[in-house]
């Protein structure tokens, strides 16, 4: 009987092991993709510089937008 049950124990271990195992390395690998992508890939380079404009005319704006304030105290 008891070795039965360390037996079972052992089973039960190691399929914990694998799966945890398996949840560790899922993210990682999806990570390591997508970095892969935006190094490799034009497109995201080309989506995030147009973001990036987007980004900096609104900087701008609230940068003039601050000036005028500040002329008028």
């Amino acid at each position: 009987m008891i070795k039965r049950v360390n037996r079972k124990r052992k089973k039960e271990e190691t399929m914990a092991n694998s799966e945890m195992e398996k949840k560790t390395q899922d993210p990682r690998q999806q990570n390591e993709g997508m970095h892969n992508q935006e190094r490799a890939g034009p497109e995201p380079v080309e989506s995030g510089m147009c973001s990036r404009e987007d980004a900096g005319s609104e900087t701008k704006k609230e940068g003039k937008h601050n000036k005028a304030k500040h002329e008028d105290e």
